[in-house]
C-alpha cells in the first residue's frame, strides 16, 4: 500500500484513481471497468502513460515485486535468516 500512497504521478491532469483504480477499505485494489473505458476513450495516451510509462504503476509494480524475488532479495534474506535461527 505504500507504492499507491506514494503515486501521485498525474499525465493530461488524471490520476490512476481518475481512470477507475480505486483502493478499497481493506486495502485491495479495485478497477472501475466504466471509469477505465471512459478514460480510455476520452484520454487513450494518459492511460497508458500512467499505468506502462517509465514510471507507470506497471513499473512500480515490477520494481517492487523484484525487490522481493531477485537473488539475495527480501524472500531469499528472510528464508536463511528463519533457518538461522
Amino acid at each position: 500500500s505504500s507504492m499507491i500512497a506514494n503515486f501521485d504521478q498525474t499525465s493530461g491532469g488524471l490520476t490512476i484513481f481518475d481512470m477507475g483504480l480505486e483502493l478499497r477499505r481493506d486495502g485491495t485494489l479495485n478497477l472501475n471497468s466504466s471509469d477505465f473505458k471512459t478514460a480510455l476513450e476520452e484520454n487513450y495516451t494518459s492511460v497508458v502513460e500512467l499505468f506502462s510509462g517509465d514510471n507507470g504503476l506497471i513499473t512500480q509494480l515490477d520494481d517492487m515485486i523484484n525487490d522481493y524475488t531477485k537473488t539475495a532479495g527480501i524472500i531469499e534474506w528472510s528464508i536463511r535468516r528463519i533457518k538461522i535461527e
